[in-house]
């Protein structure tokens, strides 16, 4: 399950939208829509973030 990058909440695909950079997309939970939103437009450089099933495997990617 994907997790809000601020709160930990469940998240889904809440946006995709047109940024300086091209289309993205981007993981919030229902409360930090409205944050997503704005990102979308004001974003800088994509950043790719891989998802895995396993905690310790994500932990350890963000911070390499």
């Amino acid at each position: 399950m994907a997790l809000c990058a601020r709160c930990y909440a469940p998240a889904v695909v809440k946006y995709e939208g047109r940024g300086r950079s091209g289309y993205r997309a981007v993981l919030a939970c229902q409360w930090d829509r409205n944050a997503a939103y704005a990102w979308t437009a004001t974003a800088g450089p994509v950043t790719t973030t891989p998802i895995t099933t396993d905690a310790t495997a994500t932990a350890l990617a963000t911070l390499f």
